[in-house]
């Protein structure tokens, strides 16, 4: 069991560490095959854990439970909920633009996982995106390079709404992306919102 042989490790640099720096700030991954909770040995109480949801289905929230891809990724963060330790989720957005899927309607996806973490105690969330103005070196094909420069323009309704809810998950995405919608597309917002709307029913509704 990976997970075990990983932070009995974990534990033993943890040790090590405090001897020279017993205020560190520590964090470690649950990723890949050690993402679920370990068993037989307790992580160290001061642990950060970051976990990694890699595969998980973005058409539904983790809070649907008729999700039957995101099983897996209930079962894992409540694994690691019985530990009672700090935990952050590391999110996976970014790789839904690498096919070219841009422009996905995911922000009600997104409002929908902030209130399921706060509703089982997941304290930290990470959106992760890349910046319009970076520098993407000769590892990236010009296509490539293009789509990790828009991707913060392709994602920016989904990363609104979770700048805003980070604060407060009790609000309405639906009133955040009203607001949001009038004063970015002006005029032009009563056809995009009916556009977004068809764009998200077939994002969720279409079979596949």
């Amino acid at each position: 069991y990976v997970s075990t042989r990983f932070f009995k490790f974990i534990n033993a640099v943890i040790k090590g560490v405090r001897e020279k720096h017993p205020d560190a700030n520590i964090h470690a991954w649950g990723y890949q095959n050690y993402r679920f909770a370990p068993k037989g040995v307790t992580p160290d109480p001061s642990l950060r854990i970051n976990l990694c949801d890699h595969q998980r289905c973005y058409r539904h929230s983790l809070l649907d439970t008729n999700c039957k891809q995101n099983d897996m990724f209930r079962d894992m963060f409540m694994s690691w909920r019985a530990y009672n330790l700090p935990v952050t989720e590391r999110g996976y957005q970014e790789v839904l633009l690498r096919s070219g899927y841009f422009y996905l309607p995911i922000e009600n996806v997104i409002a929908d996982d902030l209130r399921y973490f706060r509703k089982i105690g997941v304290d930290g969330y990470d959106f992760i995106t890349t910046p319009p103005d970076g520098k993407y070196g000769k590892r990236y094909t010009p296509k490539e390079a293009d789509e990790q420069k828009n991707a913060m323009y392709c994602l920016w309704p989904s990363l609104y709404v979770a700048g805003k809810m980070f604060w407060d998950t009790s609000l309405d995405p639906e009133k955040i992306w009203e607001d949001a919608g009038k004063h970015f597309y002006g005029k032009a917002w009563k056809v995009m919102k009916e556009y977004r709307a068809l764009l998200r029913k077939a994002y969720t509704e279409t079979v596949g």
